[in-house]
């Protein structure tokens, strides 16, 4: 008999224990997330050319604590304008060299899905991932993690960009983690249909861009048209000479001498070995030869990230009238900065 009741004791005890631990308050799902995200570097940028891209790399992972209850979860992603955007306007800004430059960051490589924020408007929406995660085994959890990758686009025809180093930090509420997340015991029921707004964590991360200076030129050629006697008059002409510098880049344009130049005198050479004497000018008065000397008989000017135009002014001067036919020289344009 003595026996018997000890036994008995023991197995209500048991049963007191196992209902004990099968008491909701006691045991609740306990969720934790934490995301870091790579740097996006777009490097070297050409704001006055096409597209530049750049992406980088959110890697996630999830954890419940609890041994009893499993979660149903839904979190997300959200980031904003950054530290030099405003509010959530888009296109998003990088900052630097008192202009700034602007991008955009997207869920897709196509670029149709800004990634955006749970307190954005409803056309940048955050990204989203829903999934289940086991029970803590002996109190052992099994941790569910992914990642996603973030895509950057720097748009071309961006003239008013000056040279320099951009930058933008996205941290906080900026780059917010947050999530919501339902129990179950069996692993059944759907995760929640909101992530929620609440700051769960961030994943901080800084977008660089770099704008060096560039140039480009292009020339029209200068005709000087059907000349008879060149003993009895002069021979006017003017071209034009197209500059295109980053904003704010200071440049010189220079002109060589050409292929047939007597020193400094430049020269069309015809088909029998003879020439004309011509000249090139600064100012349509033509008194200030236009040579390649950098602040002496140079084109001086400032990018604006447009067209830039300036007109050479070509004179044929008085000489001795060589054999009838075609002459012609070739001149290098050079743009210093």
């Amino acid at each position: 008999m003595t026996v018997r009741r000890n036994i008995s004791g023991l197995v209500l005890l048991s049963l007191s224990i196992l209902l004990l631990a099968l008491t909701p308050g006691s045991a609740q799902a306990a969720v934790t997330c934490e995301a870091s995200m790579t740097d996006l570097n777009f490097g070297a940028v050409d704001p006055l050319s096409g597209d530049t891209a750049a992406t980088a790399t959110l890697n996630w992972s999830c954890t419940n604590d609890s041994p009893v209850f499993g979660a149903n979860i839904r979190i997300c992603f959200s980031i904003g304008a950054g530290s030099n955007g405003s509010g959530q306007t888009r296109p998003r800004q990088i900052s630097g060299s008192n202009s700034p430059l602007q991008f955009q960051l997207y869920k897709d490589a196509s670029g149709s899905q800004a990634w955006g924020s749970v307190h954005a408007s409803a056309t940048t929406q955050p990204l989203e991932e829903a999934f289940s995660l086991p029970v803590a085994w002996f109190w052992n959890p099994r941790p569910k993690s992914g990642s996603a990758t973030l895509y950057g686009k720097i748009p071309g025809n961006q003239p008013g960009v000056a040279a320099g180093n951009y930058h933008s930090l996205f941290s906080g509420a900026e780059a917010m983690i947050s999530f919501n997340y339902t129990e179950t015991i069996f692993g059944t029921g759907f995760p929640s249909s909101s992530c929620g707004s609440e700051n769960n964590g961030s994943f901080p991360f800084t977008v660089r861009a770099t704008v060096q200076k560039a140039c480009t030129v292009r020339a029209d050629d200068l005709d000087f048209g059907n000349a008879g006697l060149l003993d009895s008059m002069t021979h006017d002409a003017a071209t034009t000479v197209t500059v295109n510098c980053i904003n704010g880049t200071a440049y010189d344009i220079g002109l060589d001498n050409g292929l047939h130049a007597l020193g400094t005198t430049r020269r069309m050479h015809g088909g029998q070995n003879e020439y004309i004497e011509y000249e090139l000018y600064l100012d349509p008065g033509r008194n200030q030869r236009w040579g390649n000397n950098i602040g002496v008989d140079t084109e001086h000017g400032v990018g604006t990230g447009n067209d830039q135009h300036t007109s050479i002014y070509g004179r044929v001067p008085l000489q001795t009238t060589p054999s009838a036919g075609t002459y012609s020289d070739t001149i290098t344009v050079s743009v210093t900065y």
